[in-house]
C-alpha cells in the first residue's frame, strides 16, 4: 500500500515538473534594447548673449516755420515779392539787400509745381495778406548782414561822452569825448549780456584781446564823420595864403583867393576819390561856380577857424 502511494505521488511531482518546463519554453521574455556605446558629446560652442542694437534718438524733423513759430531771416540779394508762387506778371515788390523778413509758412517746388521751393510771409496788401519769396538759399542768410563784424566793421563818431569798458557793463577802461571815431567790430544784444543795453564791440589797442565795449544808445552814435563840413553842418574857415578855387577837384582854375578870405565849407571829398590823389579837396560854397559851388586843396596848416 505504502509503495502504491509513493508511486503515485512521484508520478504527480514529475508531471509538474514538466508542465512548468513546458510553460517556461513558451515564455516571451522582455528583450533589453541594447546600450549604444556611449560616444562623446560635442561641446556646444558658447554663443555670445546678443546685445541690442543701440536705439539712436531720432532726429526731430526740422519744423516748418509758421504764424506761432516765424523763421527770421535776412536778404543778402534783391528778391522780388510775389502774390502767388511764380507769378511773374505781377509781382508785388523787390525787397532789397539787408531786409529783415519774417517766414511763415514753406511750399515745396513740388505741392506748387514751380522750378523754386516758397517762403511764405505776410505781407500787408497780398492776397489774404501773405505774399511768397523764391526759396534760394544763396538770397538769404540767418545772420543779420546789418550787424557789423570783423570783416565788415563800422565806423561810427560818438555824439556825446561815452564810457568804453573791459567787459559789456564792466570795469571802466576811459571815457570817449564827442566826435571820437571808433572802429566796431561785433554786437551783442542785452540779453546775452545781461546789461540794460546793446553792446557794441569796438577794436581798442590795449584792452584785452584789443576789444572793448560801449553800450548802444542810437542817439549818441552817427555814421556820417561830425569832423566832416556838410551843408547841414558848415564849416566857417579863412585862409592864410593866396589858395586857388577850381571848377573840380584837380579842374580848371577859376581864380585865387588873398588870404584871410571868409569860406564856407559844405563838403569834403577824400583824397582817394580825387583824380591825381595827392589833396583832399573842400567844397565851398561860391556863387561863380558850378552850380554855386568850388573846390579848394585841403592843406590844414593853410587854414584856421579864427577870423583874422
Amino acid at each position: 500500500m505504502t509503495k502504491k502511494i509513493f508511486v503515485i505521488l512521484l508520478a504527480i511531482v514529475t508531471f509538474a515538473c514538466l508542465f512548468v518546463a513546458c510553460g517556461d519554453s513558451n515564455e516571451v521574455k522582455p528583450t533589453v534594447a541594447p546600450t549604444a556605446a556611449p560616444t562623446t558629446e560635442p561641446t556646444a560652442v558658447p554663443t555670445a548673449t546678443p546685445t541690442a542694437e543701440p536705439t539712436l534718438a531720432p532726429t526731430a524733423e526740422p519744423t516748418d516755420p509758421s504764424p506761432e513759430n516765424p523763421l527770421t531771416l535776412w536778404l543778402v540779394s534783391d528778391v522780388k515779392v510775389r502774390p502767388k508762387p511764380n507769378t511773374v506778371d505781377r509781382e508785388l515788390t523787390v525787397y532789397f539787400i539787408g531786409t529783415e523778413i519774417q517766414v511763415i509758412g514753406f511750399l515745396t517746388a513740388a505741392e506748387t509745381e514751380t522750378d523754386y521751393d516758397w517762403f511764405v510771409i505776410e505781407y500787408d496788401g497780398g492776397e489774404n495778406n501773405r505774399a511768397y519769396l523764391a526759396a534760394m538759399e544763396d538770397a538769404y542768410s540767418d545772420e543779420n548782414p546789418n550787424l557789423p563784424s570783423p570783416e565788415k566793421p563800422w565806423s561810427r563818431w560818438l555824439l556825446a561822452d561815452m564810457n568804453l569798458r573791459k567787459t559789456p557793463g564792466g570795469e571802466l577802461i576811459t571815457t570817449l569825448p564827442v566826435n571820437t571815431e571808433v572802429t566796431i567790430i561785433d554786437y551783442i544784444y542785452a540779453a546775452d549780456c545781461g546789461q540794460q543795453y546793446d553792446q557794441y564791440v569796438v577794436l581798442w589797442e590795449g584792452a584785452e584781446g584789443n576789444m572793448a565795449y560801449l553800450a548802444v544808445i542810437d542817439e549818441n552814435y552817427s555814421d556820417k564823420n561830425p569832423n566832416i563840413p556838410t551843408p547841414e553842418n558848415p564849416w566857417t574857415i579863412w585862409n592864410i595864403g593866396d589858395m586857388n578855387i577850381r571848377d573840380a577837384a584837380d579842374g580848371n582854375r577859376i581864380t585865387t583867393l588873398p588870404p584871410n578870405t571868409e569860406i564856407t565849407v559844405i563838403g569834403m571829398i577824400d583824397v582817394n576819390d580825387t583824380p591825381n590823389k595827392n589833396y583832399t579837396y573842400l567844397i565851398i560854397v561860391y556863387e561863380d561856380g558850378p552850380d554855386g559851388v568850388a573846390y579848394m586843396a585841403y592843406l590844414p596848416e593853410n587854414f584856421t577857424t579864427i577870423e583874422r
